[in-house]
């Protein structure tokens, strides 16, 4: 075995284990469509989730004490096929395979629609748990194949795991970001490689795996579109290789929006009718929200990007791609409807360029002299994000900061609220049960 895959397989069950000894998911309602899809697949033939959705009805009917306008579940949507999912379902389909064996020998006990959910709970924790720890060993392959050391390789793959939002998004439930970011990695380190040494079989890789995550998180086409324009425009002869998946993918979900929908989007659109300026702001620099509040390494990102370039580092045209993307993601997040992203625990918005931003940091560690600063202040800004990312992965949500005492969705002010923020409220609600 080689000391890269040795180095791999550490960093999976190490990331893996942190990301489950909370011994809890942080559940969100976006990802129970994702968690059901595979189990309505196997146990009936299709992804109508009509008795789940009469679940969560009755279950709101019992937490609000049976009031005579019950809250519908928003994470259904009736259609003339029955309730389904309004949001992309990828990941469910990708997932439906691994889940055959389980789903089989649970249902041969004849569980109810109740049981179902639970089932459907822990299963989701593990699944998103090995999806991000996967995430994270090709990560690090990926650190090795940009010109890191092995021992930044390593540092970096850390810092991917433990001080950005993979560990209390990604890892924590099914939300589009998680697989959506393995997919990105894994058509990231194949790009690399099909630049040295071309072939088909690598071109259609790269098609497919940019078409599938797009398929997951629609928002990923910035990268992809990025990603694919630069493979074309390293090896032109091949456009067409890289093109067959993707419109292959593209049809058939169109078709699949069409069908269930009516236009080609899907459920899952929104208007891009936020205040630019409030949303820029919002999720770079609020307490509540802020990139550079939950992860200051970002800056390592821009600084290592201004060195590449400078010193031509032979992956200065892939750093570009992954700088070009990370700033078209802001732009698109801060005009998003809903950009500090609902209920959630730090810039969840911004979950996907966070590893593109700490492989662009790579060339401000290449040379030994004259980094010494640099260093220290990446270990001071990833015990402070390792931090951050603790406090939510174990404490998160003790103190309903998102809903009390007014829903964050009515009052955005909230997300500059210096003293009362996410972070500092979860921390108080636990001092408090000591």
């Amino acid at each position: 075995m080689s000391n890269k895959v040795r180095d791999g397989l550490v960093l999976f069950s190490i990331a893996f284990f942190l990301y489950n000894i909370n011994l809890r998911p942080i559940a969100t309602g976006d990802s129970v469509p994702a968690a059901l899809i595979p189990i309505a697949l196997l146990t009936k033939g299709n992804m109508a989730m009509d008795e789940f959705n009469q679940h969560y009805i009755d279950y709101y009917q019992r937490r609000d004490g049976y009031r005579q306008e019950t809250p519908k579940p928003y994470f259904f949507v009736a259609t003339k096929y029955g309730y389904l999912s309004p949001y992309p379902i990828a990941t469910g389909l990708i997932l439906t395979p691994f889940y055959a064996v389980p789903v089989y020998v649970y249902n041969q006990m004849h569980p109810t629609t109740a049981q179902w959910v639970f089932f459907a709970v822990v299963a989701e924790k593990i699944s998103a748990s090995a999806i991000t720890a996967a995430s994270v060993a090709l990560f690090y392959l990926l650190c090795l194949k940009v010109g890191a050391s092995r021992a930044m390789s390593l540092l970096l793959a850390a810092a991917y795991a433990f001080t950005t939002e993979a560990w209390v998004i990604s890892s924590q439930a099914l939300w589009q970001h998680g697989p959506g970011v393995f997919f990105i990695l894994s058509s990231c380190l194949i790009a690399l490689d099909h630049k040295e040494y071309p072939s088909v079989r690598k071109a259609v890789l790269i098609g497919l795996l940019c078409a599938v995550a797009v398929a997951i998180r629609p928002t990923n086409i910035i990268f992809c579109i990025s990603l694919l324009l630069w493979t074309v425009a390293m090896r032109a002869s091949y456009w067409l290789w890289c093109a067959i998946p993707v419109a292959a993918i593209a049809s058939a979900l169109g078709a699949y929006n069409i069908a269930i929908f009516g236009n080609v989007r899907g459920g899952y659109t929104m208007p891009f009718n936020a205040d630019f300026l409030e949303g820029f702001s919002g999720i770079l620099f609020s307490p509540g929200r802020g990139l550079l509040i939950y992860f200051p390494l970002a800056l390592f990102g821009l600084a290592g990007y201004y060195r590449g370039l400078r010193e031509r580092h032979a992956a200065a045209g892939f750093f570009t791609v992954l700088m070009i993307s990370a700033l078209l993601q802001i732009i698109l997040f801060s005009k998003w409807p809903t950009w500090w992203g609902g209920y959630c625990y730090g810039p969840r918005y911004l979950t996907e360029i966070q590893p593109m931003l700490l492989l662009a940091a790579i060339p401000l560690f290449r040379q030994r002299q004259n980094d010494l600063l640099a260093r220290a202040v990446f270990i001071v800004f990833f015990v402070w994000s390792f931090s951050i990312q603790a406090v939510g992965a174990f404490l998160y949500p003790a103190g309903d900061w998102n809903g009390s005492p007014i829903n964050v969705d009515n009052a955005l002010s909230r997300v500059w609220d210096w003293k009362d923020n996410p972070v500092a409220r979860d921390i108080t609600a636990f001092l408090k049960k000591q």
